[in-house]
């Protein structure tokens, strides 16, 4: 038999959430303890890139190229992301989103150059934020988790590499713009 409805001024009101501590400390354990040079960023918990970046798995200049190829395909093709992109959508002229699109389009097709495999892992990290299990902690790592990552550094190495062409190509609109 369903339960009777309540009036809505009766129904249990929602609870302040008193877990920050514990989410705070799920975040730290998930990126790790960082290293002596440079603490652990519990803000890097959100994306998987975030967490590769903090546990070693990528450098600096890696993940700056994804967060690139990230913001590429999400202005410039209009698609909304998880990593606070979206919210500035509407502020971007469109001679931006032209030259971010340029910018999309480069990317893709290197990474397609190198393999259907390489885009997809690269894909599937930095633009879907699909969580590998190698990221997680206590994971005990396989010979193919290795692969994988081994691929998605190779995918965000093309990305570093694809990057001057992606300057020229946009020096090169913006002058037949201005001709």
């Amino acid at each position: 038999m369903p339960r009777p409805r309540t009036a809505p001024s009766r129904r249990r009101r929602i609870a302040v959430d008193h877990g920050a501590p514990l989410v705070v400390a799920k975040r730290l354990a998930l990126v790790g303890a960082g290293t002596s040079l440079r603490p652990a960023d519990p803000n890097r918990a959100y994306y998987p890139l975030g967490v590769a970046l903090e546990r070693g798995f990528v450098t600096d200049e890696q993940h700056q190229a994804g967060i690139a190829y990230t913001r590429a395909f999400a202005v410039g093709l209009r698609r909304p992301l998880a990593l606070g992109i979206a919210s500035d959508q509407a502020e971007v002229s469109d001679e931006r989103r032209a030259e971010l699109t340029i910018a999309w389009r480069l990317y893709s097709a290197a990474l397609a150059a190198m393999s259907r495999r390489i885009k997809d892992d690269t894909d599937n990290l930095v633009l879907y934020e699909r969580w590998p299990l190698w990221l997680l902690p206590g994971h005990v790592e396989h010979e193919a988790d290795q692969r994988h990552r081994k691929r998605v550094k190779l995918g965000l190495d093309v990305l570093i590499a694809v990057e001057p062409k992606i300057g020229l190509a946009i020096r090169e609109t913006r002058e037949r713009r201005g001709a």
